[in-house]
């Protein structure tokens, strides 16, 4: 589990995996928006990498 946010929030900073084709219309808009912001995506990207590790050692599981 904590492997997958360290994944996912690493994904932000390089972007290694593609992204879908195929999404919706109003998903693309939403993403579009949050992308404007220079900053959150980062913020998230951090968060979800901080979580991962949080959650991978098994002395701080319960903060992660």
């Amino acid at each position: 589990m904590g492997l997958l946010f360290i994944n996912g929030g690493l994904n932000k900073f390089f972007n290694y995996m593609p992204v879908p084709e195929d999404i919706p219309e109003p998903m693309l808009k939403d993403f579009q928006a949050i992308m404007e912001i220079a900053w959150l995506m980062p913020l998230i990207g951090l968060a979800e990498v901080a979580g991962g590790l949080l959650i991978l050692f098994p002395k701080t599981r319960a903060l992660g």
